[in-house]
């Protein structure tokens, strides 16, 4: 092969038995840069659920930290409302996704959602470049 034939012979010291005794170097592979994206927009709504509770769902718009440009398609976004359970998303070709909490009308006026963290394949999360990082959202 030519990976046997390019190394080099004789080098490896103590090879142990049945070692062919040869060095392989290879060149670093270059990976692409990792492409810097922030939080966008957060747009909350809210909507009475049954006689006892209502819903907040928050819509979180990732952007390329770069160039503004929202298609951030496929990445998850992660946060809480009043630091609750983790709650997870993944982004559609424009780039938005949405999460739902339900809560009780008797006992909460309003929550706030947090964006904690966002993932993905040749992503890297900027949190200092969000635009926004949380919205509360009244109950209706």
């Amino acid at each position: 092969s030519v990976l046997v034939r390019s190394a080099t012979g004789g080098v490896v010291t103590s090879p142990g038995s049945g070692s062919p005794n040869l060095l392989a170097y290879s060149l670093p592979v270059e990976l692409a840069p990792l492409q810097p994206v922030a939080v966008a927009r957060l747009a909350a709504m809210s909507a009475n659920s049954g006689a006892l509770n209502w819903t907040a769902t928050v819509t979180t718009t990732l952007q390329n930290a770069d160039s503004g440009a929202t298609n951030v398609a496929g990445a998850t976004v992660s946060g809480n409302f009043n630091g609750g359970a983790t709650l997870t998303c993944v982004t559609s070709s424009s780039g938005s996704c949405a999460v739902t909490g339900s809560f009780s009308r008797l006992t909460t006026r309003s929550v706030t959602f947090t964006v904690t963290g966002v993932s993905g394949p040749d992503l890297r999360y900027d949190p200092a470049r969000n635009a926004v990082g949380s919205i509360t959202v009244s109950r209706p």
